[in-house]
């Protein structure tokens, strides 16, 4: 009789947090959607280009396709917030849910899918900006979209959160996003408005991603051109902002960062 062959080692394709939920298929977050997805009858998608799979910036509303933490029953009529709660305050400047002092959407976050960039996980960040009463948070790894499965489970859990203190309330929405760097430009943060936008975004991340060495990416301003309308574009340094006002007309804006420096309010003068 053949001894019986010693099992493989299980293969990290992410990383592991100890407050995160066991998912029961590994560590691949794309596990958990395929699995969730044929659960409740969902068609399951082919890879990470396909259109549809996430949230989109707050001023178009969409059904994401994306699971909510496993084992958690469905709730899809609350799990994306409509573009009102997040984008538009009523006629009294509040924004249900949100305390009108402290609306506010973070669009540049980096998670710890960001190697040694990012330290804190999605559900660290989501948490402290539910905490803070931030409308929204954009996950915008660089040149990666592998947050943003856990980063749409911290978002349910504070629509949960919000729901249980008034029945209206909403949590933190997601932002699906990425940053890049290019080689002739300056650094982006792209945010996807629609499903279009987010098809565009993946298939910048395979471009720039499959003609460099693994961990790395090359993307130049011609295929930053390619980005559709249903892209939003932030200029982080001011380098080339002519280049963006030109092919980004209507979508574009220059992001102003501020870390309390203490050159914080000369950059701004600059900017201004």
């Amino acid at each position: 009789m053949k001894a019986p062959k010693p099992p493989k080692p299980r293969r990290l394709r992410a990383p592991i947090e100890p407050d995160l939920p066991e998912a029961g298929v590994g560590d691949d977050p794309r596990g958990v959607l395929h699995k969730a997805l044929r659960r409740d009858g969902g068609p399951r998608p082919s890879g990470p280009r396909r259109a549809g799979q996430g949230n989109v910036a707050p001023d178009h509303a969409a059904e994401t396709a994306f699971p909510a933490k496993a084992g958690r029953p469905r709730d899809r009529a609350h799990r994306v917030p409509p573009p009102s709660t997040v984008a538009r305050a009523g006629p009294d400047g509040d924004v249900p849910g949100v305390p009108h002092a402290t609306r506010y959407a973070e669009l540049h976050c980096l998670s710890n899918f960001s190697f040694q960039r990012g330290a804190s996980s999605a559900y660290e960040l989501f948490e402290r900006a539910h905490k803070l009463g931030y409308a929204a948070l954009a996950i915008t790894d660089e040149c990666s979209l592998s947050g943003i499965v856990r980063a749409l489970e911290a978002s349910d859990i504070t629509h949960e959160r919000a729901r249980e203190a008034a029945p209206d309330a909403t949590g933190v929405a997601l932002i699906v996003g990425t940053e890049v760097r290019l080689v002739d430009g300056p650094e982006l943060v792209l945010l996807a408005r629609d499903q279009a936008g987010y098809t565009d975004i993946c298939r910048l991340i395979t471009t720039g991603r499959r003609r460099s060495v693994k961990g790395e990416y090359r993307l130049t301003r011609v295929d930053a051109e390619q980005l559709g309308e249903g892209v939003l574009v932030l200029a982080v340094d001011d380098s080339g902002v002519d280049w963006v006002a030109r092919h980004f007309r209507g979508r574009a804006w220059l992001a102003v960062e501020l870390h309390r420096g203490p050159d914080d309010a000369a950059r701004l003068g600059v900017i201004e």
